[in-house]
Order: structure tokens, then C-alpha cells, then sequence
């Protein structure tokens, strides 16, 4: 996972944040992986309405997204709550404070 910090914070805080998020918020050695499974896509006009169930740092919840069509796959958005997934919010030295609310925008391609 690749985080998109803020254009004007610093090369040498956004490593640390990148490090924060992948070794303390996100526990990548121990949770390696982010599983959305769906259980339900419904197409209305020009959207899919996806329903499934994310898998994050181990705790697996219901999530409902909107996805539409995006040259060869999907782009969708959907918010979570850290917390809702065991997450406390990233701190750094008390400078960068991450919400606990987070805007995913993602991508979804076809397995081939």
C-alpha cells in the first residue's frame, strides 16, 4: 500500500509517515494482505453498487461502494473508520494527525 500524502509535506516525513503506516498502523508483517470479497453487485444506469466484506489488519466488516466504469476496470470510493478495524490513527511528532474517517478511491480490474 502506497500512500498519497499532501504535496506540501516534506520527502523525509512522508518516509516516515509511509513507515508509521506500514509498520505500526497497519502491521503489514503480521496482516500482509486487505481482502474485499463481494457478495452482491447491482447495476443501476451507469453505476455498480457493490456489496462485500473488507478484511483490514485482521477484522473483517460489511462495506457498500459505488463503482463505475474506468477504461479497462472499475474506480469506486468508499469511507471507513479506522477504528472500526482495531486502527488508531497515525500521529507524527505531533504535526500530522490522520482522521480517523478515510476516503478510499480505488481501482478494480478483472482477473484474466
Amino acid at each position: 500500500m502506497k500512500l498519497k500524502p499532501d504535496p506540501k509535506i516534506d520527502a523525509k516525513t512522508q518516509a516516515e509517515i509511509q513507515k508509521h503506516m506500514e509498520d505500526l498502523v497497519l502491521e503489514t508483517s503480521k496482516y500482509p494482505e486487505i481482502v474485499f470479497r463481494s457478495s452482491k453487485i447491482e447495476k443501476s444506469g451507469e453505476e455498480w453498487k457493490v456489496e462485500g466484506q473488507l478484511t483490514l489488519h485482521g477484522v473483517t466488516k460489511p462495506v457498500s461502494l459505488i463503482a463505475h466504469r474506468s477504461g479497462d476496470g472499475y474506480a469506486a470510493k468508499a469511507m471507513l473508520r479506522q477504528t472500526d478495524y482495531g486502527i488508531k490513527p497515525i500521529s507524527v511528532a505531533g504535526v500530522v494527525k490522520v482522521k480517523n474517517e478515510l476516503d478510499l478511491e480505488f481501482a478494480i480490474f478483472p482477473k484474466k
